[in-house]
């Protein structure tokens, strides 16, 4: 079983976003592929192995959709939300 952590960091102009993956039975953390866009404030859902990140915000409200595949530890871009969503 593994825990996956989407994280961001945010320092004056810097912004940086990273997944990590934690492992109960090894008990280490791994660094993971990069998310595609950047953003704050979005949703994470779980469906069929794959992490989906929805929405959020940069400089305005994203309609854009990644998600997460852990067996080739990439992101793919998947269809866009109807209008933006944030928060």
């Amino acid at each position: 079983m593994r825990t996956y952590t989407l994280s961001m960091f945010h320092c004056i102009l810097i912004l940086s976003l990273f997944t990590l993956t934690h492992s109960l039975t090894a008990e280490e953390w791994t660094q993971k592929a990069d998310m595609i866009n950047p953003r704050l404030f979005f949703s994470v859902s779980a469906v069929d192995g794959e992490l989906y990140v929805i929405g959020g915000t940069l400089a305005a409200p994203m309609d854009s959709v990644e998600a997460y595949v852990p067996e080739t530890d990439t992101w793919q871009k998947r269809a866009r939300l109807n209008a933006p969503r944030a928060g």
